[in-house]
């Protein structure tokens, strides 16, 4: 039986200009794989757009139990290597938001490590579109991906937000790491995870870069007040703000 994990209040739907409070409860299913935890699911979904984020939560979850068979096909169970995590980062004010930490080694020279960041909408159940929830000016462009199991990652092109990165992730580098890293920070085109974390308040992003940089890829917060600064639009702020202080 699933194990109830959490109760997070929930603030300020965008659905509408009026604010109201609904309270979202997770459950826990059983792990995939012996030290691979499932996704989180909400309990009891009471809307359309819950039943539709589960369902996508379970998709994931099949991905990588097909992928964690595949490998260890390939290169048998003893050699092959898959790891996973899950963090809820924000559920409440109108998002849900897991992120993913992985690593695998299905045979060649290394190991491949990555992050998947999924964000849903609380109202539609549909994955956030950052070109519509972020200002036009701040967006290239939009793209997606494939991680390594196949789950389909949104990924966002910004020259404003790379330039906040690059600064914030070179704090505390030193030598020929923060040469290194400057390096690949001033790389053209580089493309970002987004997503939304209460705990920090901020909107998380992550570079998608290749596995001979990806020691530069550490995930980064762009605070409320930077965002306001960018011209973020209130609704988002003020979600963010919300869950922010329910985290607390």
């Amino acid at each position: 039986m699933s194990r109830m994990i959490a109760a997070l209040v929930l603030g300020l739907s965008l659905a509408g200009p009026a604010a109201h409070a609904q309270t979202l409860t997770l459950t826990q299913p059983p792990p995939l794989a012996k030290g691979m935890p499932a996704l989180p699911r909400i309990a009891t979904p009471v809307t359309p757009a819950t039943t539709k984020i589960n369902a996508a939560l379970a998709k994931v979850d099949a991905s990588w139990r097909d992928f964690t068979k595949s490998c260890n096909d390939q290169v048998g169970a003893t050699d092959a290597d898959v790891e996973r995590s899950n963090q809820v980062a924000m559920a409440g004010s109108g998002y849900f938001s897991v992120k993913i930490g992985y690593s695998y080694y299905c045979g060649g020279a290394h190991p491949e490590v990555g992050d998947i960041a999924l964000t849903y909408s609380l109202d539609t159940g549909t994955p956030v579109n950052w070109s519509r929830l972020l200002p036009k000016s701040l967006i290239d462009s939009v793209s997606t991906d494939n991680a390594g199991d196949g789950t389909i990652i949104g990924l966002v092109t910004s020259k404003t937000l790379q330039k906040i990165y690059a600064r914030e992730a070179l704090v505390g580098r030193k030598g020929d790491d923060r040469k290194d890293c400057a390096d690949v920070y001033s790389q053209g085109g580089l493309t970002f995870q987004v997503w939304l974390d209460a705990k920090a308040g901020a909107v998380m992003l992550v570079p998608n870069l290749a596995h001979v940089v990806a020691a530069c890829g550490d995930p980064r917060p762009i605070s409320v007040q930077t965002l306001r600064k960018l011209g973020v639009a209130a609704p988002l702020l003020i979600a963010i703000e919300a869950a922010h202080a329910a985290a607390h």
